[in-house]
């Protein structure tokens, strides 16, 4: 059986990864930090717990949960927080660039919008590489999220 991680090296690993990203932003560091928390579960966010057996992958929608998995590979949790950090991260730069909030003013979710969130991603991947830009360019995430798989 591999090493099992503890929370604080996943992060501290996850936060290496992103800091090879031109999108890399201290203030972006509780993305990364966010699927260890347990007093609160944002809807359709991936949360870590670490166990003797290795880390269940869990997320949440409106309080029920909607994914309980385990998986033995760090690489998994790690690519799953990064992928999920980085969406957020490149998200909140366009509403920072078209200057809305998305409380009082809007984004509007054209296909030019959802293009350049894609762009954005991919050009964070390749900046990582390795198996982190394959899984991203294959959609692991959407096989990481599959309880069936």
């Amino acid at each position: 059986m591999e090493k099992i991680y503890n929370e604080q090296e996943i992060i501290e690993m996850t936060i290496q990864l992103f800091k090879q990203t031109s999108m890399y932003e201290e203030q972006y560091e509780q993305y990364v930090r966010r699927p260890f928390r347990t007093d609160f579960y944002d809807d359709l966010s991936p949360y870590v717990k670490v166990g003797k057996q290795g880390y269940t992958l869990q997320m949440y929608e409106r309080g029920v949960q909607m994914l309980n998995k385990l998986t033995q590979d760090v690489e998994d949790v790690m690519y799953w927080i990064i992928e999920d950090t980085i969406h957020i991260t490149a998200h909140l730069n366009l509403l920072r660039k078209y200057e809305v909030d998305n409380k009082n003013t809007h984004l509007k979710y054209t296909k030019e919008i959802m293009k350049e969130l894609t762009t954005a991603m991919n050009k964070t991947f390749y900046e990582i590489g390795g198996i982190y830009q394959e899984w991203h360019t294959a959609n692991r995430r959407a096989t990481l999220e599959n309880p069936l798989k």
